[in-house]
């Protein structure tokens, strides 16, 4: 089998078991919904735990590819043997469910102290009491995710500060540790703008996969290929009108991935999509903010008139 088709596979792999998992996530928080109309908004809260999975699934296919195939992956690669790719890839894959059951933790434990769960008071009240110490339980098990990848030599070894180059090393795998936690959680400033996670990584994925098609990084161009198809196919779901919106623990993990791919491809203008993109929407934000304001007041201007 040539690499050609390895990596076509992949690419489908990871947006076919993308596509079923965001179908299957989307049946099950809808029966949700149905059963607890009342808890609207709670249900909403946990959301993230439902639409991580699309991503996480897709990935998570193709990582499994890229494992059975690496030797035809890794052949040629000037970065990777077969047993490094490996390696690497199945501390992403650690990774990303460490990531998940962080919030699976946390849900859990909500749910066994306010059952049962039409007592509003209750629920209220244990949520009140979670919230003040789940973003503690969530960064431990990023930190955790963070030192599974640096293990695994998905790390920074160089610093550039304009013409000038930096040498970290043993500095190199706590300022890894620190950038994967620190870009994760930025990405979550996304939460609630539908779509925009996803169409970040896929934009990132799609750079990635141009920069190193030719360049003999054979298994960062696979890998990119796994999060296109994963990002592509999820975006099914949580563009808007998002059927499940990617929030807390989704749109997490989406940032974990992001800063992964920019330690791998080691490209600065990867890593400044972290700080161009969500600028970009913004502006985009306050401009369809400040439109909408100046057209309400013209209207009532002239309804005076």
């Amino acid at each position: 089998m040539s690499r050609t088709i390895c990596l076509t596979v992949i690419g489908l792999a990871s947006f076919i078991t993308a596509m079923i998992a965001g179908y299957r996530c989307w049946r099950a928080y809808e029966r949700i919904n149905r059963m607890a109309r009342e808890q609207e908004q709670r249900q909403r809260k946990y959301a993230g735990l439902f639409a991580v999975w699309p991503f996480l699934a897709g990935i998570m296919s193709g990582i499994v590819i890229i494992c059975l195939c690496s030797k035809l992956i890794a052949d040629g690669d000037k970065l990777y043997d077969p047993g490094q790719a490996v390696r690497t890839a199945l501390s992403i894959m650690a990774a990303g469910f460490v990531i998940v059951c962080g919030q699976f933790v946390i849900t859990t434990i909500a749910l066994a102290r306010c059952y049962p769960w039409n007592n509003k008071e209750k629920l209220l009240a244990t949520e009140t009491r979670l919230r003040k110490w789940s973003w503690i339980v969530n960064l431990l098990f990023q930190l955790l995710a963070a030192v599974i990848v640096v293990w695994a030599n998905v790390q920074f070894r160089i610093l550039g500060i304009g013409d000038h180059v930096i040498e970290l090393g043993s500095w190199s795998s706590v300022i890894t540790v620190l950038w994967l936690v620190a870009a994760a959680n930025v990405v979550r400033l996304l939460d609630g703008i539908e779509g925009a996670a996803n169409v970040l990584l896929l934009v990132a994925g799609v750079a990635i996969f141009y920069v190193t098609l030719g360049a003999g990084e054979h298994f960062l161009n696979a890998l990119s290929i796994a999060v296109i198809g994963a990002a592509l196919a999820s975006l099914r779901f949580n563009f808007f009108p998002a059927r499940l919106p990617l929030v807390g623990t989704g749109t997490v993990f989406v940032g974990f991935i992001f800063a992964i791919l920019t330690v791998l491809a080691r490209q600065k203008t990867v890593a400044a999509l972290l700080l161009i993109f969500p600028m970009m929407l913004l502006v985009v934000l306050v401009g369809g903010a400040m439109l909408g304001f100046l057209e309400r007041a013209m209207s009532a201007d002239g309804d005076d008139k």
